[in-house]
């Protein structure tokens, strides 16, 4: 029998009917091996665009396991990704994983947030897959985050996180984090953020808070907070006005000029 490999290599590049019969073999498997090939090949544009029906094949056979072992392996395909083509596969199909930490993640990607709350009330669950997942994973997370308004994801992604471990926290997470937080209107968790973001996203948060009109209660804070609030709007004037620094990493043309600069 020909491997998953094999089939997959079929489904890519073999002629319709060749493409065809590898995923029928795909979906007669039944292992967590072929159901994670046919979660890609069901969410692949390339594939169809080339032949519909082999992509409707392979949804047809991912949304209609039964065994649970096989259920784990397409929720899996999903952890590892958050594509949000795939998570309504998944949401489609009802599929929930036995492991009740990954299942609260599953929840979360498929948008069933109040489920989400319900099995991961600390946000342990959602923190171990942001640290440990992908840039891509990362972003499809942040984005539903973004959809749903999720003050969870928030804890999740900062909340009792050392400052030394920011770095792990990207620009699409700082985005995120100050939209929801701005949405929500939690001025004091966006001003406490503000001094661990990056110098960019934390003049973007006190322009944000000024904007608003919000001052901190504490009288030595409202003072810092007037000061900052102030370079904040002098920085933004500047941009504004079309103003950007001199590139200082930029080398000379010649070699002897650059081996002069150096």
């Amino acid at each position: 029998m020909d491997s998953v490999g094999v089939l997959v290599e079929r489904v890519e590049s073999g002629g319709w009917w060749e493409r065809r019969r590898a995923v029928r073999r795909l979906s007669k498997l039944q292992t967590p091996t072929s159901v994670r090939a046919l979660a890609v090949i069901a969410v692949s544009l390339l594939v169809s665009h080339r032949d519909a029906k082999v992509a409707d094949s392979a949804r047809t056979a991912f949304t209609g396991l039964a065994e649970q072992p096989l259920v784990d392996a397409a929720c899996d395909a999903l952890l590892e990704t958050g594509d949000p083509w795939l998570a309504r596969l998944v949401k489609e199909a009802g599929h929930r994983h036995s492991d009740g930490q990954r299942d609260a993640v599953l929840s979360f990607l498929t948008g069933d947030v109040e489920r989400y709350r319900r099995l991961d009330a600390t946000g342990t669950a959602l923190r171990e897959v942001h640290e440990r997942g992908d840039d891509m994973l990362r972003f499809h997370l942040a984005e539903r985050a973004r959809d749903e308004t999720c003050l969870q994801w928030v804890r999740a992604v900062v909340g009792g996180r050392p400052s030394r471990r920011f770095a792990m926290v990207t620009d699409r997470d700082w985005s995120a984090i100050a939209g929801i937080l701005g949405a929500t209107e939690r001025w004091e968790s966006l001003w406490r953020l503000a001094f661990a973001a990056p110098p960019a996203w934390g003049g973007r948060m006190l322009r944000m808070l000024d904007e608003a009109e919000w001052t901190p209660a504490d009288p030595v804070e409202q003072r810092a907070f007037a000061e900052l609030s102030a370079l904040a709007r002098a920085s933004r004037a500047v941009l504004d006005c079309g103003w950007v620094p001199a590139d200082p990493t930029r080398c000379p043309e010649s070699r002897a000029a650059c081996e002069a600069w150096w």
